[in-house]
């Protein structure tokens, strides 16, 4: 468990857990608590704006390049190796820009999900990129505290009203976009992150989360000390 001095600086706190596992939606809540544990509360997620003038616009390149393009089936025609440094690129543009200065004036930042997805899932890849978003993961700035949503892979399924390209594994083997793909491969990422979560002493929550569940959790993971 991490030690941190929370009277003297913010706490970064990332949500994360498989696709329709509940991130957003929580996030969403507890953002809009305003505060948790006596500190104010700031939201980061793929859509928040980073940055202003050349700034923003260089992180609304690399969104628009990593999330936004309706191309996914073309992008197996550009390696691994680029999109998991590519990625790396925005996660650390976001905490230099986004995170780090929130932090120095006390906030408590909740980022919906952080490079652990990235990692949950390069971890199902062949070495040596596996090891490579390793590497990279200890580069990038890790989270005071981070909670994993538990979920099913037939539950999350039951909440999508489509299934994306990434979501069923169709970069890693799988063909097609599908539930039964979804079950299969978020299936797999779900125990990535369980191994993550026993690795980095996260806390795992099971089933439906409230803001205010979270909110109790990460009280007493602050108190803690």
């Amino acid at each position: 468990m991490p030690q941190i001095d929370v009277m003297q600086s913010g706490v970064f706190v990332t949500i994360e857990g498989i696709d329709g596992s509940g991130k957003s939606m929580l996030a969403d809540e507890v953002a809009q608590l305003g505060v948790v544990a006596g500190r104010p509360v700031h939201l980061v997620r793929k859509s928040s704006q980073i940055g202003d003038g050349y700034v923003a616009r260089h992180a609304e390149g690399l969104r628009e390049i990593l999330w936004r393009e309706h191309s996914e089936q073309q992008r197996s025609s550009i390696s691994d190796t680029h999109w998991l440094w590519l990625a790396a690129s925005w996660f650390a543009l976001v905490e230099q820009v986004e995170i780090r200065p929130r932090l120095q004036e006390g906030f408590i930042v909740v980022s919906d999900s952080w490079f652990d997805k990235i990692l949950a899932r390069f971890s199902l890849k062949p070495s040596p990129i596996a090891g490579h978003a390793t590497a990279i993961s200890a580069m990038l700035r890790r989270p005071d505290f981070t909670v994993l949503l538990d979920v099913p892979p037939e539950m999350a399924a039951d909440r999508k009203r489509e299934f994306g390209y990434s979501e069923c594994g169709n970069f890693d083997g799988f063909d097609g976009r599908c539930r039964e793909n979804f079950v299969r491969y978020q299936g797999l990422v779900r125990w990535e992150y369980l191994r993550l979560a026993r690795a980095g002493g996260w806390t795992t929550l099971e089933g439906t989360v409230t803001a205010a569940d979270f909110a109790l959790h990460l009280e007493r993971l602050l108190n803690w000390r």
